[in-house]
């Protein structure tokens, strides 16, 4: 799903997305992080990062066990260091930090793409060129590019 990004850095979230959160946590806040591969953000609420913890405290309790190297810092920074809040507001839009905005190279559109727990934002022309992005998901891009009537490659 393809929405514009206002001057003031303010997307609406898809209605599903916004409805999921609000009936996971009570809450009208999302959770925006940088993804852990691609150059996207990735976005959750609160009640999948509580369940993201716990992961990450069952892979340490794993590799301890186990006696393998575990690297007791660099998963949960990741996880929880490189994220923030964000107000959804009354008409389901939140703002991006600028941060995040940069990182994931977001000018004027953002496609919003769930892949199960979360979901991705990504910079359509970014998402377009990634080498290793099913071709399906680009002609999707491309579809709701052309139906805005943005220009794109």
């Amino acid at each position: 799903m393809l929405n514009a990004v206002d001057a003031k850095s303010r997307v609406s979230l898809p209605a599903n997305y916004r409805k999921t959160i609000e009936r996971n946590t009570n809450e009208a806040v999302a959770v925006l992080g940088l993804h852990e591969t691609d150059p996207c953000l990735i976005g959750y609420d609160r009640a999948w990062g509580d369940m993201l913890l716990a992961e990450i405290r069952e892979d340490r309790a794993r590799a301890k066990i186990s006696g393998a190297p575990a690297d007791r810092f660099n998963p949960a920074r990741l996880a929880f260091g490189l994220t923030e809040d964000v107000n959804i507001d009354t008409t389901g839009r939140i703002t991006l930090p600028a941060f995040y905005r940069e990182h994931a190279a977001i000018a004027n559109w953002v496609w919003f793409m769930a892949d199960g727990d979360t979901f991705e934002m990504w910079n359509p022309q970014v998402l377009l060129a990634h080498p290793d992005m099913d071709p399906r998901v680009k002609a999707a891009v491309r579809h709701d590019l052309a139906k805005a009537g943005v220009p794109h490659a």
